[in-house]
């Protein structure tokens, strides 16, 4: 089981992809980890943005299983702020 772990810091405005596509189902954690309630991050598809994604709270961890083939991206509508996510990938 192959675990990835990165930290992304997404810049205002910006989406990016936070948790690859595998062919198999994959847990991933992803926390907020700017602790400011002035960034607002949002996770979700590949057209995020600040009026569909599922917002993360400051200092929060969410925790989700990705589908085969599925992605994950983290969108920010207000400052720059810091996710740390780490992946784990099911072997085949």
């Amino acid at each position: 089981m192959p675990i990835i772990n990165n930290h992304f810091t997404i810049a205002e405005s910006t989406r990016v992809l936070v948790a690859s596509a595998d062919n198999m189902p994959q847990d991933i954690w992803v926390h907020e980890a700017d602790h400011s309630e002035s960034t607002t991050v949002l996770l979700g598809n590949a057209t995020v943005d600040n009026t569909n994604g599922l917002h993360l709270h400051a200092g929060e961890t969410m925790s989700m299983t990705l589908r085969p083939g599925d992605v994950l991206y983290a969108y920010s509508s207000q400052g720059a702020p810091v996710v740390h996510v780490l992946q784990i990938q099911k072997n085949d």
